[in-house]
């Protein structure tokens, strides 16, 4: 994921990796996470900051 987010210091850039389940056994095999880092800052989807 990457982005760029609007905060109220500015405009700023966040790249994160997101994970994918790779446990055959688990029931949330295949599904994708979201790297927390880059959520700290903005929702996915949204391009304005959390603060």
């Amino acid at each position: 994921m990457r982005k760029t987010i609007q905060t109220m210091d500015g405009v700023v850039f966040v790249a994160g990796k997101s994970k994918e389940c790779t446990n055959s056994s688990c029931t949330h095999f295949g599904k994708h996470y979201y790297a927390t880092s880059v959520l700290k800052y903005s929702l996915p989807y949204s391009t304005y900051g959390l603060d």
